[in-house]
């Protein structure tokens, strides 16, 4: 079941940049298959936002660096 909330246009770049990197580093094929989905049907707001600001691009490129590092960083953590 989908439900439509309001999220801020940060919370929605967040999400997509969680997801893209997801997208690279699963492994498990169904999941990968439901991540793309998603982004997919995120991807209409993503162009959206983005197309507001250009600004937003750069930040876009900075939160995913920073998302990465926090997966590293989590990813790390779980393996102990």
């Amino acid at each position: 079941m989908k439900y439509k909330i309001p999220v801020s246009a940060g919370e929605i770049i967040d999400r997509i940049t969680i997801l893209e990197i997801k997208t690279s580093r699963v492994k498990d094929p169904d999941k990968i298959v439901s991540l793309i989905k998603e982004l997919k049907e995120l991807s209409p707001v993503q162009n959206k936002i983005l197309n507001m600001n250009s600004r937003l691009k750069k930040l876009k490129m900075e939160l995913n660096k920073i998302n990465s590092k926090l997966w590293d960083i989590e990813n790390s953590i779980r393996n102990l």
